[in-house]
């Protein structure tokens, strides 16, 4: 993940379809039915959150067969 400073300078820059779907994920536990809850497909919601990791340098959920649980990071920015 590329690091351009620190995580939490760089959350000011999230927008809010991006804050959304952390919401729902947060909420949902399942990045299917937080896509559905964010008016989204699986992938893009996939695709959403792995550019917001990127973009942040850190791990925000940690990605299980039954679902998602946020990370520390992911915690602090909900």
């Amino acid at each position: 993940m590329a690091n351009s400073g620190t995580p939490w300078f760089n959350a000011a820059r999230l927008k809010t379809r991006q804050l959304l779907l952390l919401l729902h994920l947060h909420e949902q536990r399942s990045v299917l039915r937080a896509a559905e809850a964010a008016s989204m497909t699986q992938p893009a919601a996939s695709k959403l959150l792995a550019e917001m990791e990127d973009m942040l340098g850190v791990k925000l959920f940690e990605r299980h067969a039954r679902g998602v649980e946020p990370t520390w990071y992911g915690h602090v920015l909900i």
